[in-house]
């Protein structure tokens, strides 16, 4: 036996010998006791809280915690009430996170069997400070309300036990995404997470791993789940975005303009946006519309009222002149998503416009409405050919015709078969000329094949041709000198789809999930 653990034996042999044996057990009974009516309590004010905001977390906010809601706030708290999976997409500074700790204690609180996981993009500061930092806060603020709950390190529950996996207590708990690992790793920290009531709270979700909303989505096939998932707005990519694309999510926008604070000038909110902030964002990242520009084009907007006339010092000490009514270009991305709360029309480091792509999908729509989906007459085409390699992927077939686009989706990864449908596909058009075949991996045997094929059942006279693209080659001579220069012939690829998106007024672009 090791040293260490020789007098508390003894001790217990000692508590265990005659009369003292009853004190030991009168003791640990007391011990019991005082913690089962703890629990009762804490079950019991569980019960008082959910008959009267259970529906109500607007309520709770204001009435429980004693804090001040805004516009924005009270929209995403009633999206999180009635919506499986809300994304809140936000300016800085409006109260996101606060509001957020203030959602996670609210659904602890009303729900006696309820787990709570509040996470954020790493590093762990992130979740710490901010996230953690504000249900703390409430902790401190308002310990009454948290008197009959364990209370340890990132963690307040109804009982010692930890947050395990399985286990039948309730908590609030942080949950931090591994910096290293593999993604099988990360998606298993928080995957099997499963209770009557669940909420998932991602803070910066824009830089959240895939493999944590993979985690998360095999948690919510079941009982009352809620996720709310809380970014700024920096660029269309992702899988955040993805889900708000494809309507995966209730989403909910938060704006400087709707904040009080910037609304009536006064610290109604203190560490919130504030008026001055705002209009000295106004002054450096956007101005004036002139005088026949677009009012419709993206970027512009309108100035608040409110801010008509204001003015506010430069970080130099000057004094900014004050704001004129009327609209406003925006000129640099960072107002459109610390400002607007919204997606820049063009990110610092995107290639193509958003703008450019709503003009040609507009252009396409209303081509639809009035020729339907008949490509232009005598014009021909060029087809472009993208071959699946792995069993996910689908084999792509885009034919353009000037302006206008098709596409042809297949699965399957036997390049003779896909060779054979795209044959298929060149016949049935009968005004393809030219085909491009991606020639990296598996399709590098695939334009020679078409051309085969193409000459077997049209014969000689036809003025097809088959070629393949590698990519990852030099790029084409071709390209005009003063267009710039490129690494690679992929890159040189974008940017004459860049340009002709850009130049081109008839280019014109279907419908897509992703656009």
């Amino acid at each position: 036996m090791d040293d260490f653990l020789r007098p508390q034996v003894r001790e217990v042999e000692e508590l265990l010998k005659g009369g003292r044996r009853a004190e030991w057990i009168e003791r640990a009974m007391a011990e019991a006791w005082k913690e089962a009516q703890r629990i009762i309590a804490n079950m019991e004010e569980t019960r008082l809280l959910s008959e009267k905001y259970k529906e109500n977390p607007v309520g709770f906010c204001r009435e429980v915690l004693k804090e001040r809601t805004t516009v924005d706030t009270e929209r995403v708290m009633e999206s999180v009430l009635v919506n499986p999976v809300t994304i809140a997409r936000s300016s800085t500074g409006p109260g996101k996170s606060f509001c957020a700790a203030s959602l996670a204690t609210w659904f602890y609180k009303v729900h006696l069997e309820s787990k709570v996981y509040l996470t954020a993009a790493p590093p762990f500061e992130n979740l710490k400070r901010i996230l953690w930092g504000e249900v703390w806060a409430k902790v401190k603020r308002i310990r009454q309300l948290f008197k009959y709950d364990v209370i340890k390190n990132m963690y307040i529950g109804r009982s010692e036990e930890e947050a395990t996996d399985d286990g039948a207590n309730s908590f609030i708990v942080g949950w931090s995404i591994p910096g290293s690992g593999t993604s099988q790793e990360r998606e298993a920290k928080f995957a099997g997470k499963h209770a009557p009531q669940l909420f998932f709270v991602v803070d910066e979700g824009d830089a959240v791993p895939d493999d944590v909303y993979k985690g998360i989505e095999g948690c919510t096939s079941g009982g009352l789940y809620r996720v709310l998932i809380m970014f700024n707005p920096k660029i269309r990519a992702g899988i955040v975005y993805h889900k708000e694309a494809s309507r995966q999510a209730a989403v909910v926008h938060l704006s400087s303009f709707n904040h009080p604070n910037v609304q009536t000038g006064r610290n109604v909110i203190p560490g919130a946006v504030d008026r001055d902030t705002t209009i000295r964002r106004i002054n450096e990242w956007t101005r004036p519309l002139m005088i026949n520009e677009n009012e419709e084009a993206d970027g512009v907007y309108d100035l608040p009222d409110y801010l008509v006339g204001c003015s506010a010092t430069a970080p130099d000490g000057r004094a900014y002149p004050p704001l004129a009514a009327g609209k406003r270009k925006v000129e640099s991305p960072e107002f459109s998503y610390m400002v607007l709360g919204e997606y820049p029309t063009q990110g610092e480091q995107q290639l193509i416009s958003e703008d450019w792509i709503s003009q040609a999908r507009a252009r396409y729509d209303l081509y639809l409405s009035t020729y339907g989906a008949i490509p232009p007459r005598d014009v021909k085409g060029i087809l472009g050919l993208d071959i699946a390699e792995f069993g996910v992927d689908a084999n792509v077939a885009c034919t353009r015709y000037g302006g206008f686009i098709t596409f042809d989706k297949w699965r399957g990864i036997d390049t003779d078969e896909s060779s054979m449908r795209a044959t298929n596909l060149i016949i049935e058009k009968k005004d393809v000329e030219m085909v491009f075949v991606d020639a990296t991996g598996v399709g590098s045997g695939v334009a020679p094949s078409i051309m085969r094929q193409v000459r077997e059942r049209m014969g000689l006279v036809n003025n097809i041709r088959a070629v393949s693209v590698k990519t990852a080659n030099m790029p084409s001579k071709a390209l005009r000198a003063e267009e710039g220069e490129f690494q690679q012939l992929g890159d040189q690829l974008w940017w004459l789809m860049r340009e002709w998106l850009r130049v081109s007024n008839t280019a014109m672009l279907p419908n897509d999930r992703l656009l």
